[in-house]
This record gives C-alpha cells, sequence and structure tokens, in this order.
C-alpha cells in the first residue's frame, strides 16, 4: 500500500483511508469512534460477538501516547490482546497523517494570507 498526502492509502484501485482501517472488524473486537477532540480522538472497543463495549483506546497525556483503558472486570486472551495491540498501533499511525495534513493545511493558509 503507498501513502497519500490525505493520509488514505491505495490498494489497486480502491482508496483506503485511516479511518476506515481503524474501524474494520478484527478476530474479536472493532473500535468505534467515540469523541473527536481537537488533536486526539477516543474510540470505544466493541466485542464482536456480543457488542459489549469492553474498553476504551484514548491518549494518555503523562506517557504522551494512546493507551488502552480496559472495562472493570472483563477478561482478555491473547487473541483480544493481539487485537488490541494492532489497533493501539493504527491508532497511532492515523494521528500521525492527522498531525501532518493540520500541519500542512495551516502552512497553506498562512500562504495564502
Amino acid at each position: 500500500m503507498e501513502a497519500q498526502a490525505d493520509g488514505a492509502r491505495t490498494k489497486g484501485d480502491s482508496m483506503i483511508t485511516g479511518y476506515e482501517i481503524l474501524t474494520k472488524p478484527r478476530d474479536y473486537i472493532v473500535l468505534e469512534l467515540a469523541e473527536r477532540k481537537p488533536a486526539t480522538q477516543v474510540w470505544n472497543v466493541v466485542s464482536i460477538h456480543h457488542g459489549d463495549v469492553l474498553g476504551v483506546i484514548k491518549w494518555f497525556a503523562p506517557w504522551r501516547q494512546y493507551c488502552f483503558f480496559p472495562s472493570p472486570e472483563t477478561i482478555w486472551n491473547e487473541g483480544c490482546i493481539r487485537d488490541i495491540q494492532f489497533y493501539l498501533s493504527a491508532v497511532k499511525e492515523f494521528r500521525k497523517m492527522d498531525l501532518k495534513n493540520r500541519a500542512s493545511e495551516q502552512s497553506e493558509q498562512k500562504a495564502m494570507k
């Protein structure tokens, strides 16, 4: 896949956006956008089989990275944790693309003034 300036990736003739990668179901869970903040997002981690919210992935400022916050009394096996690791990496890359796009838009706006 090749990265595009708008944060999308191409695969053949189809465009795959960072958002589509993040919301594609894995083996056990799927992410659903819960809140979009000015610089970050909050994602619900939802069970594919039951539809329950199992936790959230959100920005943890003290560590300056996205982290997973499991809901109380949830149980995680190796496959679920592997899915969480995939999503944490994907959210991090999506944020990098988003910040790069915002910086580019801001510099274009300044150049127009």
